[in-house]
């Protein structure tokens, strides 16, 4: 094993913890689990396979995975969901390599999305480009909410948006002129893009219309561009096809 440090965020995943820190244990010495209060057996089960369990209610999926960073021994992180695993292939890579002489801070790595039992390669959905593997010295899941949350600024980061009344009756309730998204990889339904007087907007970390969709900046980087930057636009059902607002490249 590796000197590296697994991280697992849960919400009553009974059924795949134990599998997903086998997974880990294969080139990580230890594994930190961060659940947000499950009501199974998640936390029972993760201490019994091996893992450090911290419990911390939902913050958001960043600041979630940010908050095990307090509680791991390594530099070098890797950080999966309940129910992601470790390909043979990414194993041996990380074996292989040495990760004191190497020049990098972090790897993306390509996540294959299943529907069922099916590997979806199109629709953007392969190779599905994420940085896991990373030093937490180096780098981090930017903190918007914790920011918001100091300026004053109401937050939602559920888990959920689709169908979710309760949110949908929160938002009702605040009346917003606007709904500002930024780092949140959920696709907003109709019925709360057109609730605010002056819509939602979108903060898209790509000059658009170049990277639309999940991962601009690791896809920017894998193409080699010079440039890259930031755009306000404004939101709509397609997938960052709204009207611009501003944008600034860097």
């Amino acid at each position: 094993m590796k000197p590296i440090s697994g991280i697992i965020t849960t919400l009553n995943e009974e059924g795949n913890i134990q599998e997903a820190i086998r997974s880990l244990q294969q080139v990580c010495d230890e594994v930190v689990v961060v659940d947000s209060m499950s009501s199974d057996k998640t936390v029972a089960l993760a201490e019994q396979a091996g893992a450090r369990v911290v419990l911390q209610p939902y913050l958001g999926d960043g600041i979630q995975k940010n908050v095990a960073l307090k509680y791991v021994k390594n530099k070098w992180v890797l950080s999966i969901d309940a129910d992601e695993r470790l390909t043979p292939e990414l194993v041996e890579f990380i074996e292989k390599t040495d990760f004191e002489q190497t020049p990098y801070d972090g790897f993306a790595l390509r996540r294959r999305n299943y529907v069922g039992s099916r590997w979806v390669k199109c629709c953007r959905w392969y190779p599905d480009w994420l940085v896991r593997l990373y030093r937490h010295d180096k780098l981090q899941f930017c903190p918007v909410k914790q920011k918001a949350l100091e300026l004053g600024i109401p937050v939602e980061s559920p888990e959920r948006v689709k169908g979710n009344a309760e949110l949908l009756a929160r938002l009702e309730q605040a009346a917003p002129d606007f709904i500002v998204v930024a780092a949140y990889g959920k696709i907003l339904p109709k019925e709360i893009l057109e609730l605010p007087k002056y819509g939602c907007v979108n903060i898209h970390a790509s000059l658009l219309p170049a990277y639309r969709g999940a991962a601009p900046i690791h896809r920017a980087v894998i193409d080699g561009c010079e440039r890259t930057g930031v755009t306000i636009m404004q939101m709509e059902e397609g997938m960052d096809t709204g009207g611009m607002y501003a944008q600034e490249s860097v």
